[in-house]
């Protein structure tokens, strides 16, 4: 049986999506119109524009969906950037040498610019935050 996903709702009550881990990049739903997100913190290149997203999207919410400037890491990170939290060992004390400092260089402008391209479909967004 195929299951064909054209709306997809992911919201939680604290923020998500950098700790704990939810990389979307790799996933792909090519039938996918609708995609609402609530809390989810965007910290990888290609998280919103990437290919789990496709030119088929209509809709998009986004509420209180930050982009990750910097984060300071007291836990080890894996290759991709996020912080192990359940493979590693109780954190660092804030004086170590060991920390490790996350960065990302895109913002919601870069987002938005290369949106008009990548998502050329997309005919309604919702950008925000709400209760």
């Amino acid at each position: 049986m195929t299951v064909k996903l054209t709306h997809l709702a992911l919201y939680m009550d604290e923020y998500f999506g950098y700790a704990p881990k939810l990389d979307l990049r790799e996933i792909h739903f090519p039938t996918l119109q609708s995609l609402e997100f609530g809390n989810y913190v965007f910290s990888h290149d290609g998280s919103l524009t990437g290919s789990f997203i496709i030119l088929r999207l209509q809709n998009l919410s986004l509420d209180g969906c930050p982009i990750l400037f910097e984060a300071l890491c007291y836990h080890p990170l894996d290759s991709k950037g996020y912080p192990q939290f359940m493979k590693a060992p109780p954190p660092i004390a804030r004086g170590s040498p060991n920390k490790k400092m996350y960065k990302h260089a895109c913002g919601w402008f870069q987002v938005f610019k290369r949106s008009r391209t990548e998502l050329g479909a997309l005919r309604m967004v919702h950008f925000g935050r709400s209760n």
